[in-house]
């Protein structure tokens, strides 16, 4: 069974302060940390993206968390270009047909990206566990149409 928010507590009444952890209040906006070098422009953009959902709602969250899920997320492109062209399936030097290696990485980085999603409230059903609602679109058009995020992050 899964745990209720001390928010839901609030809303329905029994929430008890002896029974919730330390909730420390930050002061002020939460800074957006700056992004790590080594990223690629998918990932630095998907970097900016993030950090702009997150920090209307002044989410915190894990700096290396976040730049893995930004990195899985540019490799999982990079995967699925190269599915593309190869195909799912390859032919060997015994010339029998297998799997292309790319679908275990493919698949490998779909556990992680969704893994390192949950653990930053990206999900919607994390972000439910944690009390946190987003009213407005958190999704770009442009991504929809073309299967191209727009530069300079979602607007």
């Amino acid at each position: 069974m899964r745990r209720k928010s001390n928010k839901v507590k609030t809303l329905q009444g029994t929430f008890r302060q002896d029974r919730a952890g330390v909730v420390v209040e930050v002061e002020g906006e939460v800074p957006i940390p700056q992004c790590p070098f080594w990223l690629d422009d998918v990932g630095k953009q998907t970097w900016d993206r993030v950090t702009a959902i997150t920090s209307k709602v002044n989410l915190t969250f894990d700096v290396e968390t976040l730049a893995t899920f930004c990195d899985c997320y540019s490799h999982l492109i990079k995967c699925s270009q190269v599915l593309r062209t190869e195909g799912y399936t390859i032919i060997s030097s015994g010339l029998q047909k297998k799997i292309n290696p790319a679908v275990n990485a493919l698949r490998e980085l779909h556990k992680t990206l969704i893994e390192a999603g949950k653990q930053l409230c990206l999900s919607v059903d994390a972000r439910s566990k944690a009390g946190i609602v987003f009213v407005e679109k958190e999704y770009d058009n442009e991504f929809f149409r073309t299967g191209r995020a727009k530069k300079g992050g979602s607007k």
